[in-house]
């Protein structure tokens, strides 16, 4: 009898979080489960669930791989070994926003690319009421009448409706490794709020007809949510491919407690693959093309105004909910 141990889907973890590894059990290409399979692991830090093992990121950290046992409960002389590796991940970059405003060599104020103008709702994203307070960084979105002069184009723009976001286009980049962002989300709805990896080569919707490596990675969007979604958020990866702008994979994905609190929401790109993760657990994997950029991204992080048209996918804004 030829007994074997397939891992459901390798994944790294999130830093200072433990992470689960899903496996199924087979015997004789037959997939016999946790009811005739134990699962065991030399290492005590190691806990196991049935076929599901949780390592500490402590453990990961000190360790290349631990070795996972599986045994016939029929036959405990019947069993097979899988190696489980670790990915040790590189730090993006770490702020605790200590003191009262934003380090200008790790932030950058407004939306990147000039001036981000909505005219379906009369709002546009600026950096002007950014604040840092109580080691916290807040993005406000407030009812006020604004006239600015775009420092790309020249032309001048207006809006009723200010939003908020920061960058870090031009001062930290990241090809391989993960971000993650503690987030305690607001509760006014018909307002978003997002934070993705945007590709940094000349621009945002950048296409590069004659060079496809540079073209594979648009966008990382790691958190998008809307109160009126109730516990879920969304996920998206994005690419070029043959000259359009593409989603690749875009998913909902539950987050019990998402407003109670902070919560910790994360992705992780490495060459093998783009993972998603909700306080430390996997929430969904990517491995298509877009993987295999090695294009240089940078983080945003956003509020924005649904429509004032009720049936706005995000809700319904009203001014009474204002500011934010």
């Amino acid at each position: 009898m030829r007994m074997r141990l397939i891992l459901e889907e390798m994944h790294p973890g999130l830093p200072e979080f433990d992470a689960r590894y899903s496996f199924h059990c087979y015997m004789n290409d037959e997939n016999i489960g946790s009811s005739a399979c134990v699962l065991s692991c030399s290492v005590p830090e190691v806990r196991i669930y049935g076929t599901d093992v949780v390592v500490p990121y402590s453990i990961r950290e000190s360790n290349d791989s631990v070795e996972i046992t599986a045994s016939y409960m029929v036959d405990p002389a019947i069993c097979c070994t899988y190696e489980l590796k670790f990915t040790h991940l590189d730090c993006f970059l770490n702020d605790d926003f200590d003191g009262d405003h934003l380090d200008p060599e790790i932030w950058g104020l407004g939306w990147p690319w000039g001036i981000n103008t909505n005219t379906k709702n009369n709002s546009m994203i600026l950096g002007d009421f950014i604040r840092v307070e109580d080691s916290l960084l807040v993005l406000p979105a407030v009812k006020m009448n604004k006239r600015v002069t775009d420092p790309e184009t020249g032309s001048i723009q207006t809006a009723s409706y200010v939003a908020s976001c920061v960058n870090t286009l031009n001062r930290i980049h990241i090809q391989h490794g993960c971000v993650m962002i503690n987030v305690n989300l607001h509760k006014q709805g018909g307002i978003l709020f997002a934070a993705w990896l945007a590709q940094v080569n000349d621009g945002y919707f950048l296409i590069h007809p004659l060079d496809p490596e540079r073209s594979r990675s648009g966008e990382l969007g790691f958190l998008e949510y809307a109160p009126c979604w109730g516990e879920r958020y969304s996920i998206s990866t994005h690419y070029y491919c043959d000259g359009k702008y593409s989603t690749a994979d875009c998913s909902w994905c539950n987050a019990r407690g998402i407003m109670n609190g902070f919560n910790t929401f994360g992705v992780v790109r490495l060459d093998y693959g783009i993972f998603y993760y909700y306080n430390g657990e996997l929430v969904s994997a990517y491995k298509g093309i877009a993987r295999t950029s090695n294009s240089e991204l940078c983080l945003l992080m956003t509020t924005s105004f649904a429509s004032k048209d009720i049936i706005h996918y995000a809700g319904y804004s009203t001014d009474e909910r204002l500011p934010l």
